[in-house]
C-alpha cells in the first residue's frame, strides 16, 4: 500500500503512515494507528515512573517499604518479596469477558484490584532504593541499573562502580557527572566518550587521557582546551584553575564556549545501515529511532537493545516482533501492553511474566491461555480472542477526552498507574498540572514530608566541608528544596576535590537528560558542505551542525 496521510485523534495534527510501516502492521494483523508516533510514545511513556519513590505500607505485611507507588493510589502494593511469594494468586482476582462492557473498561476494573509489586527492583544487596534494576550492590537511587557496585543517583548505568550522577555509563569506575561514557576511568563532566582516563569536561574524545575541556580528540593526552601541552604545564593549570573560587563553574563555562565553536554530527549513527534517528549503535532497517544498539528491522523505539521486528517501543531489550509495548524484556510476539517480560503471544496485558497466551491479563507468573486473570483451555481461548478482538472494534472504549481506543491502540493515558507528572512522559512531553488536567490525564498531588534538618550552606570549597553536613540539609539553588548528603557521597567528592552539588538528586538527572539530543528530526543542510541532513537538531537551534563526512573530517 502507498503512503496514507491521517489526523492524529490526539493532538490534531497530520502524520504519515509509509508503505513500509502498512507491511509491519499487515503482518502483525493490526490496524494501523489513528494518532501521530510522538502522541502514541507520550502514552507509553505514562506507563513509566521511574526516580518518584515513596515510603508507603506493604498491603501484604504491612511493614513500609520503598515503592514507585504513592500511597494515596486505589490499588494494593506488595513488596518485592511478598509479591513474588508464595501466599497470594493473581488468578483469585479473574473475571469473564461481559460483551455488554467495552474490554478496556474491564481490563481497568481488573487493573484497579490485582496488587503491583512496590519496585522493579531483583537480586540486589543494601540497593533499596533502585527501580529498573537488578543484580547491584550498595546502589542508591539509579535506575535502568544492572551489574553495579557503589553508585549514586544514576541512569541507564551497565557494569559500573563507585561512580556518581551519570547517564547511560558502562564498564566505567570514579565517574561523576558522566554522559553517554564506555570503558572509562575517574572522568568527571565528559560526554559521548569511551576509553577515557583522568579526564574533564571532555566531548566526544576516545582513547585519551588527562585532557580539559576539549572536543573531538582521538588518542590524545594533556590537551588543554583542545591544545597540546606538556604533562607539567597541564598540572600546573589544573591546579591553578582549582584555586579558583567556585572553580567548576569556571570550568564549565570555559567548556562551553569551546563546544559552541565545535561541530555536531548531525546524527550519531555507528555501524549502522538504512536508519534514521540518533545514538544508533550496530543496527539495521531501523526508522526513527533513538538511543538503540543491535536492533534491526523497526521503527519508532526509545532505548532498546537487541530488537527484531518491533514498532512502537519504549525501554525494551532483546524482544521480537513487538509492537505498542512499554518496559519489555525478552518478549516474542507481545502487544498492546506494558511490563511484560520472558513471554509469548500477549495482548493487552500488564505486569506479566513467563507466560504466554495472555489477553487483558494483570501480574500473571508462569500462566497460560489466560483472559483478564481467567484460565482457559487452549480451545477455549483461540475461540474466544477473536470474538473480543470484534467487540472492541464494534464497542470501543472512549475516554474522558473523547478519544476511542479500538483493538490495535494502546492503553489510555487515564488507565497509568502514575500521575502524568511522575511519569517519563513528562520527561519529553511536558505538561503543567492545568494542561495535563485539560486533557483528564492522571496527576499526582502527593507531596512527602521533607527532611526535617538544619539547613547547609555549601561552601566554595569541599575542603571546608565538615562532617555535619550528613546530618543537615541543602536547600537546592533553583527549586527550594531541601536534600541530604550521604556518607558515600561525602567521600566521592573529598577523594577528587569536587564541591558538593547544589540541587536536588532529581533535578540534577533533569539537567542531565537535557543534555540529550531531541527525540524529533527536522530537515536541514550540514553548514559546511551544504548537503541535506536529517537531525534531532532543530534548524534555529545554535550548534554548529555537520554531516558525517564532514564532521568525520574534523576530529583530530
Amino acid at each position: 500500500m502507498n503512503k496514507e496521510t491521517k489526523t492524529c485523534q490526539n493532538c490534531k495534527n497530520d502524520f504519515t503512515i509509509e508503505s513500509e510501516d502498512f507491511s509491519f502492521y499487515e503482518k502483525i494483523k493490526v490496524p494501523p494507528p489513528t494518532s501521530c508516533p510522538g502522541c502514541r510514545s507520550q502514552r507509553r511513556l505514562a506507563f513509566r515512573n521511574e526516580w518518584n519513590l515513596y515510603r508507603r505500607k506493604c498491603d501484604a505485611t504491612e511493614k513500609y517499604v520503598i515503592s514507585m507507588y504513592a500511597p494515596q493510589k486505589p490499588f494494593p502494593v506488595y513488596s518485592t518479596e511478598a509479591w513474588y511469594g508464595d501466599s497470594w494468586d493473581p488468578m483469585q482476582y479473574g473475571q469473564k469477558f461481559d460483551v455488554n462492557r467495552p474490554f478496556l473498561e474491564q481490563f481497568r476494573e481488573l487493573s484497579q484490584h490485582v496488587p503491583r509489586c512496590a519496585l522493579a527492583n531483583t537480586k540486589s544487596v543494601n540497593s533499596e532504593y533502585t527501580n529498573y534494576a537488578a543484580e547491584n550492590k550498595n546502589c542508591y537511587l539509579c535506575v535502568s541499573a544492572m551489574h553495579n557496585e557503589n553508585c549514586l543517583y544514576s541512569y541507564r548505568i551497565f557494569n559500573s562502580r563507585d561512580s556518581l550522577d551519570c547517564l547511560d555509563l558502562h564498564k566505567s569506575e570514579f565517574c561523576y557527572e558522566c554522559l553517554q561514557l564506555k570503558n572509562s576511568y575517574q572522568c568527571f563532566f565528559c560526554e559521548l566518550g569511551e576509553s577515557l582516563s583522568d579526564c574533564w569536561f571532555c566531548y566526544d574524545c576516545r582513547g585519551c587521557g588527562n585532557c580539559f575541556g576539549s572536543t573531538g580528540l582521538r588518542n590524545k593526552s594533556y590537551y588543554w582546551l583542545n591544545q597540546q601541552l606538556s604533562k607539567e604545564e597541564y598540572a600546573s593549570r589544573f591546579r591553578s584553575l582549582q584555586r579558583q573560587p567556585r572553580w567548576l563553574e569556571v570550568a564549565e563555562r570555559q567548556f562551553h564556549e569551546v563546544l559552541a565553536r565545535y561541530p555536531r554530527r548531525a546524527a550519531r549513527i555507528i555501524k549502522s545501515v538504512n536508519c534514521t534517528g540518533d545514538d544508533i549503535i550496530n543496527s539495521k532497517n531501523c526508522k526513527r529511532c533513538f538511543h538503540v544498539d543491535d536492533v534491526e528491522d523497526g521503527g519508532y523505539i526509545l532505548f532498546g537493545t537487541k530488537m527484531k521486528d518491533f514498532y512502537d517501543d519504549n525501554f525494551d531489550d532483546e524482544s521480537q516482533r513487538v509492537y505498542e509495548n512499554m518496559s519489555g524484556q525478552t518478549n516474542y510476539g507481545v502487544f498492546f501492553s506494558a511490563q511484560v517480560w520472558y513471554s509469548r503471544d500477549v495482548f493487552y496485558s500488564d505486569m506479566c511474566q513467563n507466560s504466554s497466551n495472555l489477553f487483558g491479563c494483570v501480574g500473571l507468573r508462569n500462566k497460560h491461555y489466560c483472559i483478564l486473570n481467567t484460565q482457559y483451555s487452549e480451545e477455549e481461548y483461540t475461540r474466544l480472542v477473536p470474538r473480543i478482538i470484534a467487540h472492541m472494534n464494534s464497542l470501543p472504549f472512549q475516554d474522558a477526552g473523547g478519544r476511542k481506543y479500538p483493538y490495535g491502540e494502546f492503553f489510555p493515558i487515564e488507565f497509568s498507574p502514575f500521575g502524568y507528572n511522575e511519569s517519563v512522559a513528562e520527561d519529553y512531553f511536558p505538561l503543567e498540572e492545568r494542561q495535563a488536567l485539560e486533557r483528564r490525564y492522571p496527576w499526582n498531588d502527593y507531596k512527602a514530608e521533607p527532611p526535617k534538618a538544619e539547613a547547609y550552606s555549601v561552601p566554595d570549597s569541599i575542603e571546608k566541608v565538615l562532617n555535619d553536613v550528613l546530618q543537615k540539609a541543602i536547600i537546592s539553588e533553583v527549586s527550594g528544596k531541601p536534600f541530604r548528603i550521604l556518607k558515600q557521597e561525602l567521600e566521592f567528592h573529598r577523594k577528587f576535590g569536587i564541591p558538593l552539588p547544589r540541587l536536588t538528586p532529581f533535578e540534577r538527572h533533569r539537567e542531565r537528560l537535557q543534555k540529550l539530543s531531541p527525540i524529533k528530526l527536522y530537515q536541514r543542510t550540514c553548514q559546511k558542505c551544504g548537503a541535506e541532513i536529517v537531525t534531532p537538531y532543530a534548524p534555529d537551534r545554535p550548534e554548529i551542525v555537520y554531516c558525517e563526512a564532514c564532521y568525520n573530517a574534523e576530529v583530530a
